[in-house]
């Protein structure tokens, strides 16, 4: 993910339709369509497309022209991305302090016992247990 930036809303909406589906390649009417189903249904053709294109141009997407459609593959994983934005998020605001990051969080949001016992299990590296 090196030399990746930040994505705007609207091709952050793309490639998070794109990596929901799970599919290695995507046509544009495919990606159309779950737009469609999501909170993005009025978006045009047009604009879809040339946000495809901005987002094979940033290196985030690949596309293949097989006849008449393209196809689209994701070169970055939504793990990938999350795990910049999250180091971007804790550089940017928390001096890139995770204690800085978990005490914001647990002062705003209300964790309940089992939320703090996932974070504990998590932190310890005890995932699976």
């Amino acid at each position: 993910m090196k030399d990746k930036k930040r994505l705007p809303d609207s091709e952050l909406t793309i490639m998070l339709a794109i990596w929901k589906s799970g599919a290695e390649k995507i046509h544009t009417g495919e990606i159309l369509e779950l737009l469609r189903k999501s909170r993005c249904g009025s978006w045009k053709t047009q604009t879809v497309q040339n946000l495809l294109v901005r987002l094979t141009e940033k290196g985030f997407l690949s596309c293949e022209k097989l006849g008449r459609l393209n196809f689209y593959n994701p070169l970055v994983s939504m793990k990938d991305y999350k795990e910049m934005e999250t180091n971007t998020l804790l550089t940017r605001f928390y001096e890139g302090s995770t204690k800085s990051l978990f005490a914001a969080l647990a002062e705003k949001a209300e964790l309940s016992k089992d939320d703090v016992e996932e974070i504990k299990r998590l932190l310890s590296g005890d995932e699976g247990k």
